[in-house]
């Protein structure tokens, strides 16, 4: 898998994130306190309603932030320019109620695209709720995005044009998806199915018969133990090589008054002190924890859709997800360490 270009955040939505899986966690116990266990046309539905809450949440907030920087002549670096985003409203109601109505059908979509893919039936109601957050924390990170991409257009800012006071921050990153991006996916899906093959014929998972069939026995939680060592270390490398690669760029693109803004921005921050200030130590570093978590979490991902066995690929869909998330993950954390002053 190549690695990918990854691009500073424009805004910091870790605690918007967090805010808006707290509400959705807090509304999921309120409507579904009495219940013990969650059929899929139940989460198919609340797949919808968590769509729906989180766009409305976080097109609320992000409208509030970008006014206010907007007011105060602060301008992003670099903006992807779009004739499809500039003709979605540009007030705050009328973009609640697109955002409302547009991420309500794709939280159906893709929770009744998952459910049915994995053969899900039925879930507890604790399994239901981890996969919750995590839907609600991925698509949140998502909406913010698309919030951002329309309120950086021109058609938005055109009284607020760059001037000798004009703050410039950092570059906005384009979430809408495009043929590089189903590119992307399919080579990416394409190398797990061909890795897991490789590896699963040296371990005898798969076997070649006499009449040239190919044979791939099912995945245990057994087998996704030693796959989160193997993804978790290949994805940590790809992704701190890259980040570590586009470094100097960053540093001669920055002014001090941006380094100010960083450093301040992560004072309390203490955990990222941890993390090695050198790059060989920081890519082991990473590299070894990225395994042993892997390790733990994707045997869990079995026992929390319910499946004790999953099929080839079944498998290969799961830890493609799983990767790309735990890529965006990491590169967050490496920007973050990467761009403190003591580097």
């Amino acid at each position: 898998m190549p690695p990918k270009t990854y691009k500073l955040p424009y805004l910091n939505s870790m605690k918007l994130v967090l805010l808006t899986v707290a509400l959705n966690l807090v509304c999921a116990f309120f409507f579904q306190f009495s219940l013990t266990n969650m059929l899929r046309l139940q989460m198919e539905i609340d797949g919808a309603l968590s769509g729906a809450l989180t766009a409305l949440i976080n097109t609320v907030v992000i409208y509030t932030i970008m006014s206010r920087r907007r007011a105060q002549g602060i301008v992003a670096r670099q903006v992807p320019l779009s004739q499809g985003m500039q003709k979605l409203p540009a007030s705050l109601g009328g973009l609640v109620v697109v955002n409302v109505v547009l991420f309500g059908a794709v939280g159906y979509g893709l929770s009744a695209l998952f459910l049915r893919f994995f053969a899900v039936q039925i879930l507890s109601v604790p399994h239901w709720l981890v996969l919750k957050l995590i839907f609600v924390c991925v698509l949140s990170a998502k909406i913010i995005e698309f919030v951002v991409l329309r309120l950086v257009q021109p058609d938005w800012q055109e009284s607020y044009r760059a001037t000798a006071q004009t703050k410039f921050q950092d570059q906005v990153r384009n979430p809408l998806p495009s043929g590089a991006t189903a590119i992307a996916c399919y080579k990416a899906v394409a190398a797990n199915i061909a890795m897991n093959i490789v590896m699963g014929y040296l371990m005898g998972d798969v076997r070649l018969q006499m009449d040239q069939t190919l044979v791939v026995q099912p995945t245990n939680s057994i087998g996704m133990g030693i796959t989160g060592i193997i993804l978790g270390g290949l994805t940590a490398y790809l992704v701190t090589s890259s980040v570590l690669q586009e470094l100097p760029s960053w540093h001669a693109a920055w002014s001090e008054e941006e380094w100010a803004r960083v450093s301040a921005t992560q004072k309390g921050e203490f955990w990222l002190r941890l993390l090695p200030h050198r790059n060989i130590p920081l890519r082991i570093t990473v590299c070894v924890l990225s395994m042993l978590v892997s390790a733990l979490i994707l045997p869990q991902l079995m026992r929390i859709i319910e499946r004790p066995e999953l099929n080839f690929l079944q498998f290969c869909v799961l830890i493609t997800l799983y990767g790309s998330v735990l890529s965006k993950v990491l590169a967050s954390l490496l920007v973050a360490r990467c761009t403190r002053k003591d580097w």
